[in-house]
């Protein structure tokens, strides 16, 4: 009997161990590393909520003069009317009247990149008659306007008469992507 005894006990205290200690420190050793994965989460989170402050502080220190011109510059939605308005009011100042304008959407090839790209980017088209001259001085007020744009392409036909050509341009404007 007493040799069995601290067999019995050895073996009792085995089993304790495997049934019960050994499972209960291992849910607690998994919620410790639960514990320090959400103590990281908050971290990073206050980390962002500082961020935000000091970008919501930053923003509120620009003038309304400026929010304007920045919302101009890279608008939510480009407004196609009023671009196309822009446009044409440049070009009158020459004589150029616009004659067509479309704008489409540029395609991006992949969902990455769309995900990925902070703005959108709009193609618009139009086509005018004018004289070089003019044209030229289109093209470099367009070009420091407060939208910002990208001509991408100039197409033009000869001169039929009176040295007035007829011109098509290509050119990329951008906005935020929602």
């Amino acid at each position: 009997m007493k040799s069995t005894l601290p067999v019995l006990l050895l073996l009792l205290s085995a089993g304790a161990f495997y049934f019960y200690i050994n499972p209960g420190y291992a849910r607690i050793t998994g919620l410790q590393e639960e514990v320090r994965q959400h103590e990281a989460t908050l971290a990073d989170a206050e980390s962002l909520g500082a961020t935000r402050d000091s970008l919501v502080t930053t923003y509120n220190n620009f003038s309304s003069t400026d929010l304007a011109r920045l919302e101009k510059m890279l608008p939510d939605k480009v407004d196609t009317v009023r671009l196309a308005a822009e446009i044409n009011s440049i070009g009158q100042r020459y004589g150029i009247t616009v004659k067509s304008f479309t704008v489409s959407e540029e395609k991006l090839p992949t969902e990455e990149e769309v995900l990925a790209s902070p703005y959108r980017t709009l193609l618009v088209t139009f086509s005018f008659d004018g004289s070089y001259e003019n044209f030229t001085q289109f093209l470099s007020d367009l070009e420091s306007n407060i939208h910002i744009v990208d001509v991408s392409e100039i197409v033009f036909q000869e001169a039929s008469t009176g040295g007035i050509q007829a011109y098509r341009i290509n050119l990329r404007t951008y906005a935020l992507s929602q």
